[in-house]
């Protein structure tokens, strides 16, 4: 491809239909998460337990990431991505079943939401990694930021129409309507003509290679902490998004999907800023004053009883961790040996969301005991302090980047 812009990338016919495909899947699993939040405010009034549905979210990213990220790099991605779109297809129908028979309790909500997770684990190093076999080194960030952006869009779309059908028709049908999410990308996936990209070499091997890789090589090290600490503070504002609406608010679950709509919005309009922000300021200058912004906003959220407020802050969260999620991970990718891309992507997604999913938990369990408004303002400010990492622990020098040669050490 010659044009490095996210505009001449979706002018490629097969990246364009490729990438909605495959984007449109998230909307099961955003469907899913807003939906399962919402429902666990009605079984129990545990802000941890509410809290919790974020953690059993990410616990199979944290858990389970250097699995996929060597099935990435081992086995053909495209077999291993339609694979995982048809168990997340396989749980959502499961949902459906346990809602419509009014099954559902704090404990299966949780196990559902985690197997979905998991077939996301498995899809997302994949389909990061082919998206360097699809497009060129210096259009890599707007690729990966295509990506998050389009995830973005089905964020802001899909849970502000799933809020407003589960207000509606409750939860059996907004889990049914979730299911239709999956169905464009394995019918693309099952069309998609490629050379294998299997390796031939054995899942475990490759997984240690990676991991004495990354050991041996200090210089991502900084992009992994910096990740860990942004995941582990910026989940409070999605973790405690449904307690917002509903106690600070007094709203209902439309409310809900407005405040997680907004949050989308927000990483729509920065992915289309990234490309111009990172040109002028560079990605350690950029990568500093969102994290500055976004400990702004995740205070005003729980400080504000206005909806007009809440909004602007969601926005800015959600824009946040688009700037900060993508430019990193590029960040990443661009520093690793093509050969041990998927591998490094899957560390990437270790950190982040370990990360996530401790935070989840520390966030619900303090909001729990001193309030939502007070743990939210303890996780802004946690988030300032991660501002100084840009002077202490600076990013690597991805102007060059390697890209086809192991080093021999590893």
């Amino acid at each position: 491809m010659k044009s490095a812009s996210a505009i001449g990338l979706l002018r490629d016919r097969g990246f364009r239909h490729l990438w909605l495909a495959v984007i449109l899947s998230f909307l099961g699993h955003f469907v899913h998460v807003i939906a399962c939040a919402w429902v666990m405010t009605d079984l129990t009034h545990s802000a941890t337990m509410v809290a919790l549905i974020q953690t059993a979210a990410s616990l199979p990213m944290a858990l389970l990431s250097l699995v996929s990220g060597g099935l990435a790099d081992v086995f053909d991605r495209r077999r291993v991505m339609f694979a995982a779109e048809i168990g997340m297809l396989g749980v959502s129908l499961l949902l459906v079943a346990f809602s419509a028979a009014g099954a559902h309790s704090p404990t299966s909500l949780l196990v559902l939401i985690f197997m979905v997770s998991l077939g996301s684990t498995v899809l997302v190093p994949s389909w990061q990694v082919s998206l360097g076999d699809l497009v060129e080194v210096e259009a890599l960030p707007e690729a990966i930021s295509l990506h998050t952006v389009g995830a973005n869009i089905i964020k802001t779309i899909g849970p502000f129409v799933g809020g407003l059908v589960l207000a509606s028709f409750g939860a059996t049908l907004t889990f049914a309507f979730s299911t239709l999410g999956y169905i464009p990308a394995l019918i693309a996936l099952a069309r998609w003509r490629r050379p294998s990209t299997a390796s031939g070499a054995r899942l475990f091997p490759a997984i240690a290679e990676g991991l004495t890789y990354f050991r041996k090589t200090p210089r991502l090290f900084p992009v992994v902490e910096r990740i860990f600490l942004f995941g582990m503070c910026s989940i409070a504002v999605l973790s405690l998004l449904p307690l917002v609406a509903r106690n600070h608010l007094g709203g209902d679950a439309g409310i809900y999907g407005l405040l997680f709509g907004g949050y989308g919005l927000g990483a729509i309009l920065c992915g289309l800023a990234m490309r111009p922000l990172r040109r002028r300021f560079g990605i350690e200058r950029v990568i500093s004053a969102t994290i500055a912004i976004n400990a702004v906003a995740v205070i005003a959220l729980g400080q504000s009883d206005q909806l007009g407020v809440a909004f602007l802050a969601s926005t800015a969260s959600g824009g946040g961790w688009l700037l900060v999620l993508t430019l990193l991970n590029s960040t990443l990718q661009l520093s690793s040996p093509r050969p041990l891309v998927g591998r490094m992507v899957s560390i990437f997604m270790t950190f982040t969301y370990v990360g996530i999913a401790l935070g989840g938990w520390i966030w619900g369990s303090l909001a729990e005991r001193i309030g939502t408004d007070t743990a939210l303002m303890l996780a802004g400010m946690a988030m300032a302090a991660i501002v100084p990492f840009g002077w202490w622990r600076p990013l690597p020098d991805v102007s060059a980047p390697e890209r086809n040669v192991v080093p021999a050490e590893i």
